[in-house]
């Protein structure tokens, strides 16, 4: 994938379930005009209320190495009174 100036995107997805499994871009480095490949992989799809879900990302690059999320539990449709979501510079509603 590609678009604007943005760098090109590469997406692997498993054509059997439709499950992304990687995804592959070039990032700035901090201080740095040069570029740095780095990669996201996602493993370990569960199913949870019907939607398919990564219980395991790896992200990794060479200039920071790598980052391993292990997900032990997923929650779907949760009904908290207290949960609020907003854009940056609107304010705060609350769900209802």
């Amino acid at each position: 994938m590609t678009g604007g100036d943005a760098p090109p995107v590469t997406v692997l997805v498993d054509s059997e379930t439709g499950d992304i499994q990687s995804v592959g871009t070039q990032v700035l480095r901090l201080g740095s005009a040069s570029r740095i490949p780095e990669a996201t992989i996602y493993k370990d799809y569960r199913e949870v209320n019907g939607i398919r879900f990564p219980f395991q990302i790896t992200y990794s690059n060479n200039y920071i190495g790598q980052i391993i999320l292990e997900i032990e539990h997923i929650e779907t449709n949760i009904d908290d009174e207290n949960m609020s979501f907003s854009l940056p510079g609107t304010p705060i509603n609350k769900i209802k």
